[in-house]
Order: structure tokens, then C-alpha cells, then sequence
């Protein structure tokens, strides 16, 4: 089977049956390529391979040979492809370009193009151009032969499919016989066309990385100092064990959902019979709505969440477990039935659940809500924050009446992003005697546990939730287990069987929605003398999918957050939540700060454009200055106040020193002049981010007689680095109180649990790691005032009377030998619980960090790679710096992701997820990762500024606040510990430099402000295109595409 398909001859072969868009025929076919091949009467053919692969009859026979010819020393050969990403991702467009040359003329030509079409084709009009072409045409006169080219490029592409765009794929195919143009006639073509030859996409790609921190603080323990994760070795060689893992009881039965794969249909029934014949005897049963006790759920209700506006009275917010088939589909991928079979072969359900959902019968109630949400309808009223004492509106119609460039406007476009966790959504449910245990892969045991009490009817003590650790979430795994869970749990009280729920990839991203999809169009006065923006109105359409979950809670985000590190004095934005047919869009790591960042810095880049001056030089124009500034706006949720902390003007001046930035900016603008169809674009863009240190965390410490300590966490290790932070504030904290601590390597953790931990919360917004760290900590305190006493009797033992396992086995072994009446032994409470509850005044915090980021853009093919990145972010002195760079780095690469590949998107007409998989939907790989890579913490404490009455005011008002037990008592936590700032997710706005620079790059191809001054997200190559129509080969003339021809085509690269 694999021979069959993955080897050449296995290539050719689904090429031809199953049109296959193979990457290999293209080129062999170019280069006169024959197949060999053997028929079931035993005779044995050659034929040409294109040919072979045209064919539509059908192929019995046995490929025995592929034979290559040996290209001549006067051929010139070239192969070329864009794809969704230069590696692992099938072609757009691909193509071979052959040509014999002699004497500086093309006297063969050879040209096939593929992908374009469901095989491979002959490009026989440009072929025949090329026949007969000569170096001194380049020469003389290049726009005319880019003009007659181009001409047959579009002839040739007429009868072609071109499914992902004609007009783009034009350009990319032009492009690629500019590229063979240069590869042929190096010396005859204009020298600012030298860089042209070279593909983005298949250039050999490293990365140079630098990772830096502040020298450690020493405070006699583990915290601070740079260490792996203690799990890292079991994850990255595949012996860590995740919830599916877990041995299943037996008589387990494995569920898969049908899903409806359309959006906005009634299911006419679902009909078993499709399953029975798949599955045969392990077939149990079908579970439909009508089979639950509980199908409606909202999860807001059940957290206590009331999250303004309130919904239209027509919009029932309510999760459906399962679809009714009284109520048409909300999205393509919704569940409407569970399968349930016997045996161990989740794959074989899996298959036969696919294979039900695409046999449902469909009836279309209307056609589905997919995208042009402006003007669209909202499920609630809008959302209005504003911001400064005069109104924006106002001061945007002087300015627009005064006209000039004291008025400007643009548009803002972005797609979903989804959450592409590595462990998918998991949930096994068992019942028990007096009640059900839930394993699940979740951010919040609590939330399922809630959920499932709601679905069944059980108590909340009857209900176990646990997991060992999640295998990633990034906010996915925040509302969508529960809901599982609900499910499960009520299919296994029903059935009396375990309940495994596992989801495929497809399901899995069908179900869970990722990032709001945006859409916005801004408006700004700006003072042009000054270059200051006097006042922004943004009107901002966010998709709002099934359900509720988070989908209004990003508005207030975007509205808390929107002004960045920018003083316009008056800004308005008006949110409105536009009624979509997509599963319930929900968090994703950084969110609505993410959608502030690049909504603001969208509006900075098409304002620099306009008055024609540097983006980094407008930006400084409109910083906070001083220490009396007010940030964030009124109408959220998230209070108006104080810029706090504010360090960005250090980190920027920063940056510009280490990156050389002027210096750049200058390089790249002289690139540009000597390149005409490879631009550069460099940018600075900085990030603010808003904390919330919430209170509820708690940790439970229990040390055995040994020494040796075991720990239970309300938060959920998720691959943040929990654990391992917990674990050196343990060893540290023990340290400072008693002179010692216990050695991470006898640590070890318990699963995150309901039953051991119960009524915690979520883990999310960062800040989980050090509101666990404060609640061991707590701990601690209890546990190290029990072992003072034995502290001291373990000071004053004599040297032989020491462990070998050292000072800390020496005050447990005192702790645990005291008698009374010298013979029995005094039982020892060595187990703690600690909650951290915050101090009022520190709940709500800021971060800083800044990028530079520096991009290369081919203008013939829309591709584009990150040249450069350099971050910075304050975050104080870190508690581990190796996992904080690693948390850093992970959540700029996502952000990348969204702006470079990542777009969910759906079949307008039914309303079918098309980008369900990872041949679908691509996030970054390595070759993503950009070529010269640093990344910084720093601790900028000495250098952050705060307004001094605000700062006097909290300073007297904690501990007010805290004898008053308003709202409650906070944990007590040394200052020494509260030395950093959460990572986790802050740093992913930092993406915005790199959308920036390729605003830049794609200004400086396109040579004029881009179409209302805004940049596709994400920005791949076909759409990307549609803006550098004038760039396009064989368009009209350009002033920089000079005739005159060079000698070195790398002195203009390097330029």
C-alpha cells in the first residue's frame, strides 16, 4: 500500500487516476520524462509521461520504470511552486521550465504547468514564444518581452481550471518565467531583476537564535535559576501519559459523534444502518438529543458569568449537547448523534461515524451566514466604549471637513484562528457506585465538574473530575471538555458502560471554534503638522457564532486594551457581535488583546503610509509621555484606569540600540531601490498587556516520613511549566524558612483534581503559574512553622549523626522521631492546604515587550519570509527563564501563524469547514521560524513609571484593605517572591511587527498605499496577489525598472 502511493512510480500513478496535484510530474514531464510500463498480457510500453498522465481510461497494469534523461550542458532547467507553506504543503501552483540554449538563443522550450488543473498541462503557447527567443530582446527592450510573455501565459491558462484564482495564478506562472528569464540570461536581464531568480520556497532555511535573561537572583533555592521542565524527557520521547492513556475499565464503550457536515439544514433523521453494516456485532447504539435527560446547556450560567449586552430575544444562547432535529444545523460539524460500539478499535468508530454524518439526509432551510458581517445581523446590541472628554466623532467630522490628510480612513480584515492543540479533546466517563468519575483533558476541572452536576443531577461530591496533565489548550479547552463531559457522563449513567470520547482532528476542529473573525473599518483625525492622531473611531464586526461562551467577552477585551501605548485623546469603538453560522468562537491564547493590537497597529501603518513618514517615526510621535496618562476605555467591562508600570519608552529606545534599527530602516530602503520584484519592509511594534492575578488558587503539600513531597494543584499543567515552578518555589520558599528545602527530584505531583483540590478555576490569562506558586507558598509557610522546632534540632546534630540524603532528610527524620515517654511515637501534621488570595491592589496588572522584525517579499509569487525578529519583553526577574524564552517564543510563532498561514474557511454555499486537518489548515514549522531569532527578558523594575498619587493612594489602601478583609483576607507573600510577570501569553501580540513589515514590503511592491490600507490576515500568497495587480510582469512600465544591465546580481541582493 505504501509503495503503491508513496514512491515515484506510486506518484504517477494517483496523478493519473485520482488527480493527484503531484509536485514531481511537472518537472519530469519538462524534461521529456518517459514511463515504463507492463500490461496484464505481460507486454511492456514506453510512453511519454505526460501523455501517460492525461489519459483518462483506466490503468491496469504494473509501472516498471521511470526513465530520466540526462539534461545537455545547453539546458537550462528550473522547477518552481508556491504552496500554502514551503514545506509540507501541497502546491497552488507548480511547474517545470526546460530550455535548450545556444549562442544566447532558445532554440527548445519545454513547459509544464501543474496544480492549476486536475492534471498536469503543456504550456504550448508560451513555448512556442520562448522557441527562437534571444538575450540581446532582454536586453533591448524587457517590459515588451515581459509584455509578449505574459500575453501567452494567459492564453495558455484560458481553458484551465485555475481553482485557486485566474488572475493570481497569472501572476505566479509570469512570475515564474521571469525567474527562468534570469536563471537563462543572467547578464542580459535589468540588474534590479538579479534577486528574481531565487525561490522563497525552496531556499535551504536555518535559523540563528539568541535567547538572553537578567543574571539569576540567588535566593538559596531553585527559583530563578534557568532549568528544563521536570517532565521534558517523558514528553519529548513520548512516555509522558495523557488521559486517553489511561488503561479503560472494562466494558468500555467508544463513542463517536455524526456530525451534520452542513450549515443552516434540518437532518431528516438519522438512520443506523450504516454503522451496523461497519461495525457488524461491536455496533451498541445510537445516541440522539431525545436520549439525554439534559441537552441544553449554557456554560456562562453555570460559572456565574453575566456578560452585558444582553441577547436579542430571538437568540437562544443555550449550547446544544446534540442537534434536535426539530432545529436547523447552527454550523457545518455539529453533533447530532453519538455512536457507541463494544471493542478497542476507536478508529474503525471513527470511520463509521464519517461515514453516517455524510449520509445524513439534509434539508437547506436558508443559506448559511458566512462572512460580510458588516451591516449583517447582531445577535445583541452593540457594544460602546469610548475614551477622553470629547466625543471622537466629532473631532473625526472637522477633521474631515477640513479635508487634506487630516482625515483618513481604512479597513481592518482577519480570519478565525484555531487553538491546534497537540492532544485532542478527550473525555473518559465512569460510572460509579455513588456517583461518575470524569477524566478529561481540560483548563477547568471545576467548570466540568459544574456541567456535568447540571446535565445529571448529581451533587458536586459525587463527581470526580482528574487528569494528569493536558497536552495544550490555549483556551480550547476552557468550555468545550465540560460540555463533553456532560455528554458522556449522561450516556454512561444511561448505558451503565464507561463513556470514551475522543475527536478526530476533523471533529475536533469542526466543534471548537477558534479566534473571532474581524471585520472593521476605522477613521482617524490626525494633526498633520504634528503627525499626531487627535481621535480614532473604529466600528469592529466580530463574528458570534452557536452558543455564548467568550464570544462577548473579547469586545470588552478589545476595548480595555485598544489604545495599546498610544495618548489619542478621544477614541470611540463600536463592537458589534454579527450572527454567523460558525461553531461558538471562543478564547485563544492572548485574547482580544491580540485583536486590539493588530486592529491599533492597523491603523498606525496605513497613517504613516498617508503622511509619508516611517512607521517607527509616527509611532513615537504618539506615545504615552509622563507619568499622568489614563489607559484602556469606559464601556468595559475591564475598569478605566491608570497606565501602570509603564516602561515602554526604555524598551523601545532598547530595542532600536540592539537591533541597529536605523540603520536597517536605511538598508532596506536601499534594497528596495535595487530590486524590483524582491521588496523588504522592516517595523517596530510594541505590546501592552493587561493582567488579572485572580484569587482562588490552591495547592495541597503532603511530606512523607522519607522527606520525600507530594503535590495537588487547582491549576492544570498544560505544558505552561507549572509544575516545575510550583516545585522551585516549594524548594526555595522552604529554604528562606528553614534553611533548607526539599530537592525538586523528590517531588512529585498528583493529578490536578476535583477531589483533591475542589472549587478552583480556570487555568488561563498567564497567570496561573504564580497564583499556584503564592498558594504552595502558603503551604509552605504552615508547613515551615511545624518544622522549626525540628530545623533547629537538625542544626545541632554532630557530623556523624547527619543523613547522607542531607539537611532536609535530617529535619523531617527530627520532625518524625519525637517520642513520647521516649517510646512511642508523636504523630506529625506534615500536610497543608494553601489559597492564594490576592492582595486587591495588585490583582490587575500591566506587561510591556517590543519587536523588530524585518521581511523579504517576492513580488512574482506573493511569498514572504521573516528576515529577522528580536523581542523584548519586561517581565522582572523571571522565576525560570529557560521555560519563560520558551513561552515567549512559542506564543510569538502562534501569533506568526495567524498572520503569515493560519485562516479557517468554509464553503460559503453550505457552510462545510474546508481547513480541518493539516493538509488543510497549516500552522508554523520550523521553516517559519525566522532566520535570525532573539529573544530577550528583561527586568525592567527600576525603570517602570506609575502616576505617584495613584501609586501613594494603593499604597495606604492595602493595607487598609487587607485588616478590613475587603473582599477577603489576602495570602500573606513575601515581596522577594513577587519578583516576575506572567509570560505566557503577552508576547503573541509581539506577531503585529512582522504583520507590519509586511504591510511595508507590500507598499514598497505595490508602490502606493495598499486598497484602504489593509493587509489580508492571514497573508498568504493568492491573497496577497490581488494587491500588486501594478507589480504584476507584463503590466505597465515601472519608473524602477531600469534596462540597463549589471555584473553582479549579488551586490544589488545585498545592497
Amino acid at each position: 500500500q505504501v509503495r503503491n502511493r508513496t514512491t515515484l512510480g506510486g506518484n504517477i500513478a494517483i496523478t493519473r487516476s485520482r488527480g493527484f496535484l503531484s509536485d514531481w510530474m511537472p518537472p519530469l514531464a519538462a524534461l521529456g520524462a518517459k514511463v515504463e510500463v507492463a500490461t496484464v498480457t505481460g507486454d511492456v510500453a514506453q510512453h511519454d509521461l505526460l501523455q501517460f498522465l492525461q489519459q483518462d481510461t483506466d490503468f491496469d497494469g504494473l509501472i516498471c520504470a521511470v526513465l530520466l534523461p540526462v539534461p545537455k550542458a545547453n539546458v537550462v532547467f528550473r522547477s518552481f511552486r508556491v504552496a500554502k507553506r514551503s514545506r509540507n504543503a501541497s502546491a497552488l501552483v507548480n511547474a517545470g521550465f526546460a530550455a535548450t540554449v545556444v549562442d544566447g538563443k532558445v532554440v527548445q522550450a519545454s513547459i509544464v504547468l501543474g496544480a492549476v488543473d486536475p492534471k498536469p498541462v503543456r504550456m504550448k503557447h508560451l513555448e512556442r514564444e520562448l522557441s527562437g527567443f534571444r538575450s540581446q530582446d532582454l536586453q533591448a527592450n524587457a517590459n515588451k518581452v515581459l509584455s509578449s510573455l505574459t500575453d501567452q501565459v494567459s492564453a495558455d491558462l484560458l481553458p484551465l481550471t485555475c481553482g485557486f484564482g485566474r488572475s493570481q495564478t497569472a501572476h505566479i506562472v509570469s512570475g515564474f518565467m521571469v525567474k527562468f528569464l534570469t536563471a537563462m540570461f543572467a547578464e542580459a536581464v535589468p540588474k534590479d531583476w538579479r534577486s528574481a531568480e531565487y525561490c522563497l520556497h525552496d531556499m535551504e532555511r536555518s535559523t540563528t537564535a539568541k535567547q538572553c535573561f537578567p543574571p539569576p537572583t540567588d535566593l538559596g533555592g531553585d527559583l530563578h535559576k534557568p532549568m528544563t521542565k521536570t517532565t521534558a524527557f517523558e514528553q519529548t520521547t513520548g512516555a509522558a501519559k495523557f488521559t486517553d492513556d489511561i488503561p479503560k475499565p472494562m466494558h468500555t464503550l467508544i463513542a463517536a459523534y455524526i456530525v451534520c457536515p452542513e450549515a443552516n439544514v434540518l437532518v431528516k433523521g438519522v438512520d443506523a444502518a450504516v454503522a451496523k453494516k461497519l461495525l457488524g456485532s461491536n455496533f451498541h447504539s445510537l445516541i440522539t438529543a431525545d436520549d439525554l435527560q439534559v441537552n441544553k446547556i449554557s456554560m456562562n450560567e453555570v460559572l456565574g458569568l453575566q456578560i452585558p449586552p444582553t441577547y436579542n430575544s430571538d437568540w437562544d444562547a443555550h449550547s446544544r449537547l446534540l442537534l434536535p432535529s426539530s432545529e436547523p444545523s447552527m454550523y457545518g460539524g455539529q453533533p447530532v448523534a453519538l455512536l457507541l460500539a463494544y471493542g478497542d478499535a476507536p478508529r474503525s468508530v471513527e470511520r463509521a461515524a464519517a461515514a453516517c454524518s455524510e449520509s445524513l439526509q439534509l434539508e437547506r432551510v436558508g443559506t448559511p451566514l458566512i462572512g460580510c458581517m458588516e451591516g449583517g445581523a447582531e445577535v445583541c446590541e452593540p457594544l460602546v466604549c469610548t475614551k477622553g472628554k470629547i466625543p471622537a466623532a466629532g473631532v473625526i467630522e472637522k477633521a474631515k471637513a477640513f479635508g487634506g490628510k487630516s482625515y483618513m480612513t481604512g479597513k481592518f480584515h482577519k480570519k478565525s484562528q484555531s487553538h491546534f492543540y497537540m492532544e485532542g479533546q478527550t473525555v473518559l466517563a465512569v460510572p460509579e457506585e455513588d456517583g461518575i468519575t470524569i477524566f478529561a483533558a481540560s483548563q477547568g476541572p471545576d467548570a466540568v465538574q459544574k456541567a456535568v452536576a447540571k446535565a445529571t443531577g448529581l451533587q458536586q461530591s459525587k463527581i470526580g473530575v482528574k487528569f494528569k496533565r493536558v497536552g495544550g489548550g490555549f483556551g480550547g479547552k476552557l468550555m468545550l471538555p465540560a460540555l463533553l463531559s456532560a455528554t458522556a457522563a449522561q450516556v454512561a449513567l444511561k448505558t451503565k458502560h464507561p463513556i470514551r470520547i475522543v475527536l478526530p482532528r476533523e471533529v475536533d476542529m469542526g466543534m471548537c471554534g477558534g479566534r473571532q473573525e474581524v471585520e472593521a473599518t476605522w477613521e482617524v483625525a490626525v494633526d498633520p503638522k504634528t503627525s499626531k492622531i487627535e481621535a480614532m473611531k473604529y466600528d469592529i464586526w466580530l463574528a458570534h457564532g452557536a452558543g455564548e461562551n467568550m464570544q462577548k467577552l473579547i469586545g470588552h477585551m478589545i476595548g480595555a486594551a485598544i489604545d495599546e501605548v498610544y495618548a489619542i485623546p478621544s477614541i470611540t469603538v463600536t463592537t458589534h457581535f454579527a450572527k454567523q453560522n460558525f461553531p461558538d468562537r471562543n478564547a485563544v491564547r492572548a485574547p482580544g488583546h491580540f485583536e486590539a493590537n493588530l486592529l491599533m497597529e492597523a491603523v498606525l501603518d496605513g497613517v504613516a503610509t498617508e503622511l509619508e513618514i516611517p512607521g517607527h517615526v509616527l509611532r513615537e510621535r504618539n506615545f504615552f509621555q509622563g507619568k499622568f496618562n489614563t489607559s484602556g476605555l469606559s464601556g468595559s467591562l475591564m475598569p478605566q484606569g491608570t497606565l501602570a508600570d509603564y516602561v515602554h519608552p526604555t524598551l523601545w529606545a532598547l530595542i532600536k540600540s540592539k537591533t541597529n534599527y536605523e540603520l536597517r530602516f536605511k538598508n532596506v530602503e536601499e534594497f528596495n531601490k535595487n530590486n524590483a520584484w524582491k521588496k523588504r519592509g522592516i517595523a517596530l511594534a510594541p505590546a501592552r498587556y493587561g493582567m488579572a492575578l485572580t484569587p482562588g488558587n490552591s495547592a495541597r503539600i503532603d511530606i512523607f516520613k522519607d522527606g520525600s513531597i507530594q503535590l495537588a494543584l487547582s491549576g492544570a499543567e498544560i505544558g505552561q511549566g507549572l509544575h516545575t515552578k510550583v516545585a522551585q518555589m516549594v524548594n526555595t520558599q522552604f529554604t528562606q524558612e528553614l534553611g533548607y528545602g526539599p530537592p525538586i527530584s523528590s517531588m512529585r505531583f498528583l493529578e490536578t483534581s476535583t477531589e483533591q483540590n475542589p472549587n478552583g478555576g480556570i487555568t488561563g490569562g498567564s497567570t496561573t503559574s504564580e497564583g499556584s506558586m503564592f498558594a504552595a507558598g502558603d503551604a509552605v509557610r504552615q508547613l515551615a512553622e511545624r518544622l522549626r522546632n525540628s530545623a533547629k534540632k537538625a542544626a545541632g546534630l554532630k557530623p556523624e549523626e547527619k543523613s547522607k540524603d542531607g539537611p532536609w532528610a535530617d529535619i523531617i527524620e527530627a520532625a518524625f522521631s519525637t517520642k513520647f515517654l521516649g517510646v512511642l511515637a508523636i504523630p506529625q501534621n506534615l500536610s497543608a492546604v494553601g489559597l492564594h488570595l490576592t492582595v486587591p491592589t495588585e490583582m490587575m496588572y500591566e506587561t510591556y515587550g517590543v519587536a523588530a522584525s524585518e521581511v523579504e517579499l517576492d513580488v512574482l509569487t506573493g511569498e514572504w519570509r521573516i528576515l529577522m525578529a528580536h523581542l523584548l519583553f519586561d517581565i522582572g526577574m523571571s522565576y525560570n527563564p529557560t521555560i519563560d524564552i520558551g513561552q515567549m517564543e512559542g506564543a510569538f510563532i502562534m501569533g506568526v501563524g495567524q498572520v503569515q498561514n493560519e485562516g479557517v474557511d468554509f464553503d460559503k454555499a453550505t457552510g462545510r469547514l474546508l481547513t480541518d486537518n493539516t493538509w488543510t489548515y497549516k500552522p508554523p514549522i520550523a521553516c517559519d521560524i525566522p532566520e535570525h531569532f532573539t529573544v530577550e527578558l528583561v527586568d525592567g523594575r527600576k525603570d517602570r513609571v506609575n502616576n505617584p498619587v495613584v501609586s501613594a493612594v494603593m499604597a495606604l489602601l492595602a493595607p487598609i484593605l487587607g485588616c478590613c478583609a475587603i473582599p477577603w483576607k489576602p495570602t500573606k507573600t513575601k515581596k522577594i517572591y513577587k519578583s516576575a510577570k506572567g509570560i505566557g501569553e503577552p508576547p503573541l501580540l509581539l506577531a503585529s511587527a512582522v504583520q507590519s513589515a509586511v504591510y511595508e514590503a507590500m507598499v514598497a511592491a505595490a508602490g502606493a498605499p495598499l486598497p484602504d490600507h489593509s493587509l489580508p490576515m492571514p497573508a498568504k500568497p493568492f491573497s496577497l496577489l490581488p494587491l500588486l495587480e501594478a507589480a504584476k510582469p507584463g503590466g505597465a512600465a515601472r519608473d524602477d525598472m531600469s534596462t540597463a544591465t549589471g555584473t553582479s546580481a549579488s551586490a544589488s541582493v545585498a545592497a
